[in-house]
């Protein structure tokens, strides 16, 4: 009876390590694919929105200006305004390593190989490792995360603060009121409201990690995960909304009026109708296309929710629900955004096939492997490297600590000594900013919208012999540097 007991002791043991090995090679390759696309451009099916070769420009703008030129950018644009939590990690970074595409892009990766870990730990936690392994494989994996994640936007690190709630949650004792128990609640609602400092939008999932999953037995702790928001929505508030309020209600005016509320039901309608058909812009027809095993598994999920009995799979349900809810709704909802919600994606696709038979479960797991290493194959296989070589040729075009304005100027700037001021009607340097920024040069994706917008109120301003260069980007954008002539009068 020893004898087995010391053979069952030891196959357990050989099982466990096995199993370890098998997890550190996953995470090694979901780490490998983020970095190795670090300087790519992205993958033209990506998303339909120019923001794929703007917005790192813009959301890492006043962390490199401290750090090159011991000031915030020029102009009235500061994304410190809007994510001060990734602006002062940004800084910290820049000063250690220097700023860069490549700096600002890594920074990114390892946030989310952290999200990854912290979504595992959640799902261990509470469904079991079964549900843990496939979860992570289903995140670290997933197509538009591997290629979002190594871009230096807001909703990379945003995200990593959801799953980190989720985990406290996870991990607080949901019978229990110990000090320890009610500390893991109070730092669930604190790590959920941190992310106003990253990426407001994510305060979508908020309720979800807050109130769902509760039963009436459990006042206490739903008051205790509040007053850890309330405390880090009131210091946010205090300190840093009411300092700088008349440029963040400008901004959020933008924001709101061009980006988010439908103006008309019809408008609203166009919206949802996107969402369900719209093969270029819409959700679902991405989320089919790109995780079809994943969409399947958290469809069936809901289809027999009231059967699984975890409280963190009805709050992976509400958050999942408030992320489709406003892609679905909002007149502006690129694929970025769906980023917010990708974990609680993920979770519930892995609880649904945990519960499956243990050989469906491998097959819808190599299934989903299958597809997604296709994607990233395709993308490796079509990859572009123009947005790196046009920011190595602006650091020749332009002096050192020279200013180039417009849509594009920021990530053109990120890896050389040129200021950059971002330029875009309603939202920032829209009102003379020839004559109040003096720039070098202008830089633009030419489109009708942008190229009235210039020789509107510049006449003359894109003249093809001014032009310094140009590069054509993903889908076919042009985008375009004329020289400014100092003292011309336009």
């Amino acid at each position: 009876m020893l004898v087995a007991l010391d053979k069952h002791v030891a196959s357990s043991s050989t099982s466990k390590t096995r199993s370890t090995l098998v997890r550190i090679l996953f995470f090694t390759v979901f780490a490998a694919v983020r970095f190795t696309c670090l300087s790519m451009d992205p993958p033209s099916w990506l998303s339909w929105s120019a923001g794929l070769y703007t917005d790192e420009g813009f959301y890492s703008l006043d962390a490199r200006h401290q750090v090159l030129f011991h000031h915030a950018a020029p102009g009235n644009f500061h994304d410190s305004l809007l994510s001060p939590g990734l602006s002062a990690v940004q800084q910290i970074v820049f000063g250690v390593f220097g700023p860069s595409d490549l700096c600002a892009r890594a920074l990114s990766v390892v946030l989310s190989l952290a999200t990854i870990l912290l979504l595992w730990l959640a799902l261990r936690r509470s469904c079991g490792e079964d549900a843990a392994d496939i979860g992570a494989c289903f995140l670290g994996l997933s197509p538009a995360a591997v290629f979002y994640n190594r871009m230096a936007l807001q909703e990379t690190p945003a995200v990593l603060f959801l799953v980190a709630s989720l985990c406290a949650r996870s991990y607080a004792d949901e019978k229990s009121t110990t000090a320890k128990s009610l500390a893991l609640e109070f730092a669930c609602g604190v790590l959920a409201a941190s992310v106003v400092l990253f990426k407001p939008l994510g305060l979508l999932a908020l309720p979800a990690l807050i109130m769902l999953g509760r039963t009436r037995g459990q006042r206490l702790q739903v008051l205790v995960s509040a007053l850890g928001t309330l405390a880090v929505l009131l210091l946010w508030f205090v300190l840093h909304y009411l300092p700088n309020h008349s440029e963040l209600a400008r901004m959020g005016q933008y924001y709101r009026l061009h980006q988010t509320l439908p103006a008309t039901p019809r408008t609203l309608w166009l919206d949802i109708r996107r969402g369900f058909i719209s093969t270029r812009s819409g959700l679902f027809p991405f989320l089919l296309s790109t995780s079809p095993v994943v969409f399947g598994l958290a469809l069936y999920n809901v289809w027999v929710g009231k059967t699984v009995k975890s409280p963190v799979n009805t709050v992976l349900l509400g958050w999942l629900l408030c992320g489709i809810l406003y892609c679905m709704l909002m007149v502006y909802s690129p694929s970025r955004y769906y980023v917010l919600f990708l974990p609680a994606l993920a979770g519930v696709a892995a609880i649904a096939c945990s519960r499956c038979a243990p050989a469906l479960r491998i097959g819808l797991v190599a299934l989903f492997c299958l597809v997604s290493v296709g994607w990233i194959f395709i993308s490796f296989s079509q990859r572009a490297y123009t947005m790196a070589a046009a920011r190595l040729s602006m650091a020749h075009l332009l002096p050192s600590n020279g200013l180039l304005v417009g849509d594009v100027a920021p990530s053109l700037c990120m890896d050389s000594q040129i200021q950059a001021a971002p330029m875009q009607p309603g939202l920032s340097n829209d009102n003379h900013p020839l004559e109040k920024l003096n720039p070098d040069a202008i830089v633009l994706i030419r489109s009708k919208t942008w190229d009235d917008w210039w020789t509107d109120h510049y006449p003359g301003i894109l003249d093809p012999s001014q032009k310094l260069a140009g590069w054509t980007v993903g889908p076919g954008y042009r985008i375009e540097v004329f020289r400014v002539r100092r003292g011309e009068t336009f």
